[in-house]
Parts: structure tokens; C-alpha cells; sequence
């Protein structure tokens, strides 16, 4: 009879430990899950924020209402633009930060155009043109 009573005991104890661990285990996986997405979140929010600086860099380069302003108003155009982008969107980018895309977009944008344009003279001195 005690014996019994030790093992109901024992085994509702037993079931008290395994629920708490159980829940604590739970827990712990919720929580890791909600900062990967979290994170995750955090870095396609600053890849859309990267594509739309490209999308206002080619625009202001082929707009007409452009074409009269010097670089620097172009890019503080792009950059006040962008900037409020990330504000509707949430996204969190300081001003530093927001230079260095602008500044690398541009950058990858006249790569783009070099490339563009020796791919041109060859095609050109293949032709014979």
C-alpha cells in the first residue's frame, strides 16, 4: 500500500517534470522561431528597400524632369525618396546607411552601363560595322 501510494507519487510528480520541461522546451523553440523570422523579415525589408533605390536611380536617369538637375540633386532626390520609403515601410536604415546604397547602386548601375557598351563594340567589330 505505501509502495502503491509512493509510485502515484512518484508518477504524478514524474508528469509534473516532463510538463514543465515540455514547456519550457516549446517556449524556448517559439522564441528562437520569432527572432529568425524576425530577422528574416528584417533583411527582405532592406532588400525591397535596395531594389526601389535601383527603380529611382534608373529613373532619375531617364526622366526628363531630371535631365536639368546636377548629380548631387539627383541623388538627394533618390536619397529623400528612399528615405521615405523606409519609413512607410518600417524599415530601419540611418542616414549613413542609406548613402552607401544609394552611392553602391549607382555604381553597380555604371558597371552595368560599361558593360553594356564594350558588349556593343563587339558586337559592332563582329559585324563589321
Amino acid at each position: 500500500m505505501i509502495e502503491n501510494t509512493f509510485l502515484t507519487t512518484l508518477g504524478g510528480v514524474l508528469n509534473e517534470v516532463i510538463t514543465v520541461v515540455l514547456g519550457l522546451v516549446v517556449a524556448g523553440i517559439g522564441t528562437y522561431g520569432a527572432f529568425y523570422m524576425k530577422k528574416l523579415t528584417d533583411k527582405m525589408k532592406r532588400k525591397d528597400l535596395i531594389n526601389e533605390v535601383k527603380l529611382y536611380i534608373q529613373f532619375a536617369e531617364q526622366a526628363n524632369s531630371f535631365k536639368l538637375m546636377s548629380t548631387q540633386e539627383k541623388k538627394e532626390t533618390v536619397m529623400s525618396k528612399a528615405q521615405q520609403y523606409a519609413m512607410e515601410n518600417g524599415i530601419s536604415v540611418t542616414q549613413q546607411e542609406l548613402a552607401l546604397i544609394v552611392e553602391t547602386s549607382i555604381q553597380s548601375l555604371k558597371q552595368l552601363e560599361g558593360i553594356g557598351l564594350r558588349l556593343m563594340k563587339i558586337n559592332k567589330l563582329e559585324k563589321g560595322e
